[in-house]
């Protein structure tokens, strides 16, 4: 696992790693040691396997064909998820606006892994627009 972050909690007794798997975190090859506790999805897990797509082959894989010309492609197919995601707030249903969130995340996603942009550091800027 690759250390992303780190927290302390108030009273410094407490440290929270956030981390990047390279793969199952349980020697079972599960993706979990808790079994049947639901993990919550993270976008960082969704950049790992971004990440690990790059080198697949583009006729098997969505993610490496869009990787496989730079960013051009994913930067085109940000701006058709934001119109669609638009026009879902407008008048879609909530599953819509959801569903083309999701479609606007991965592709975003997938564009900053085109540019060699990790995920942390577009946390960091949120950070630290947040504490200004």
């Amino acid at each position: 696992m690759r250390v992303v972050g780190m927290t302390v909690d108030c009273d410094a007794d407490t440290i929270a790693y956030r981390v990047e798997p390279a793969g199952p975190a349980c020697h079972t090859g599960a993706r979990s040691c808790f079994e049947g506790e639901e993990i919550p999805f993270d976008l960082a897990a969704l950049g790992s396997v971004i990440r690990a797509r790059r080198g697949a082959d583009p006729e098997t894989s969505y993610t490496a064909r869009l990787l496989e010309g730079g960013p051009r492609r994913p930067a085109e197919k940000v701006t058709e998820e934001a119109g669609e995601l638009s026009a879902a707030a407008l008048a879609g249903t909530d599953h819509e606006v959801v569903a083309e969130a999701a479609d606007l995340l991965y592709h975003a996603l997938v564009l900053l892994e085109a540019r060699g942009v990790g995920l942390a550091r577009v946390e960091e800027e949120l950070g630290r627009r947040h504490s200004a």
